[in-house]
């Protein structure tokens, strides 16, 4: 595999028409975003496809029935619910679904701050929502509404059937997605077994930038490598 330098930073339009990505809200507090949180299980990358996840599109379940009083609230069920007193965060463990709205979460570990209103998810997580766009990762920090926060071994499989993985993913404004030491590709990772396979082509960068409203994915830093 070799790499060609294209340029310092590019941009691609209309790359992905929506990217759910679990990520960071501007206005967090500082000691959150600072903290560095240990290794939790995640997605582990294919070598044979170069640092890409070989994954499966996730269907969401049918949506949850709520009253007009649960809309603007999470919901989530697990083999087991705890919580210590009534100002500790609700632990969830074992197969742990949450909801809000349309999105929907799956981890083997939940935390969640009421008073805060933040997600702590770890262990094999995977976010859908309405597109059917389905974000994995190993340890995600979240708005209570799963619309936004920081994502660690962060993947992505998208409407197209395009992949992107990166080192870790932020997202801000609900519309604003940085990766970092992300790889793209629309190419197929899997072989005619399922095994995974070094796709045709690939772009790497050192940081990704996309902007939902203006359907804009930007490049810095990048190389595209063509199987060679």
């Amino acid at each position: 595999m070799g790499g060609v330098l294209i340029r310092s930073r590019f941009t691609l339009r209309y790359l992905a028409p929506r990217l759910l990505a679990s990520t960071a809200l501007a206005g967090w507090p500082a000691g959150l975003l600072a903290q560095t949180p240990s290794p939790s299980p995640g997605p582990a990358p294919d070598p044979a496809t170069g640092g890409l996840f070989v994954t499966e599109r996730l269907e969401a379940p049918a949506p949850v029935a709520t009253t007009a009083d649960e809309g603007d609230r999470i919901l989530f069920e697990a083999e087991t619910v705890s919580r210590a007193d009534e100002t500790s965060p609700i632990i969830a463990e074992g197969n742990v679904r949450a909801y809000f709205g349309e999105r929907y979460l799956r981890a083997d570990r939940l935390s969640y701050d009421p008073a805060a209103n933040i997600v702590i998810a770890e262990g094999n997580v995977s976010i859908t929502d309405d597109s059917l766009e389905t974000a994995f990762a190993g340890r995600v920090e979240l708005t209570g509404d799963l619309r936004d926060g920081i994502a660690e071994n962060f993947s992505a499989l998208l409407a197209d059937n395009a992949r992107l993985a990166s080192q870790s993913a932020v997202r801000e404004q609900g519309a604003r997605t940085r990766l970092k030491n992300a790889v793209y590709t629309s190419c197929n990772v899997c072989d005619d077994e399922g095994e995974g396979k070094t796709p045709t082509w690939r772009i790497k960068s050192l940081r990704v930038t996309r902007d939902e409203e203006r359907k804009v994915v930007r490049f810095h830093h990048a190389f595209f490598e063509i199987k060679g």
